[in-house]
């Protein structure tokens, strides 16, 4: 009884339908406060019928309009030697833009890839957005009736992947971080 309480309490919560074609996107940028960093590269491929379209994906490096910081290199590895040879802020918005229409976009902690891109773009986005840290979450509720006080769940990249027994692909690069987004998203809502 307890436990149907709970279920018709988180239900909500829980997607009713999964798109049948989506987007899982992934940026790399300067810095981590999203109203400051640079798009330094885009990553994204489509979900179609549950499946990873690898064929259907979109990866560029960004040549920002700007200098930036480089305290972010040993994250990401892209260094300004790097980003000088990638294409023009605009052009990859407009492409990225084309790629993605009105398609779902799911990502890991994906509000700050849109802060970062409607920053970018000068125009807030109308797609829908899904994180997959929060179905992580909402998919594991009931271990949070059971936690002690004080403790918490991981919601870290690495612990969700290792968690769900997913490959951790070319991590902190645009596409790898997309892919294994997807691969996330398949295994969480799936």
């Amino acid at each position: 009884m307890l436990w149907q309480s709970i279920k018709r309490m988180f239900n909500p919560l829980l997607p009713k339908t999964l798109p049948s074609t989506c987007v899982c996107l992934d940026t790399e940028t300067s810095g981590l406060d999203p109203e400051g960093a640079l798009l330094l590269s885009i990553g994204a491929v489509k979900i179609k019928d549950g499946v990873i379209l690898g064929e259907d994906k979109f990866h560029v490096i960004v040549r920002p309009d700007e200098r930036y910081s480089t305290e972010t290199i040993p994250i990401h590895w892209l260094r300004p030697r790097d980003t000088e040879q990638g294409i023009p802020l605009m052009d990859a918005l407009a492409a990225f833009s084309l790629f993605i229409g009105d398609l779902p976009v799911v990502g890991y902690h994906i509000e700050f890839d849109r802060r970062v891109l409607e920053r970018a773009l000068n125009r807030p986005m109308s797609n829908s957005f899904i994180d997959v840290a929060d179905a992580y979450l909402k998919r594991t509720h009931q271990k949070r009736l059971t936690l002690a006080p004080g403790d918490h769940i991981d919601l870290g990249f690495e612990f969700i992947c290792e968690d769900l027994d997913i490959p951790i692909i070319e991590r902190h690069t645009a596409l790898g971080d997309a892919l294994t987004t997807a691969l996330i998203y398949l295994k969480v809502m799936g």
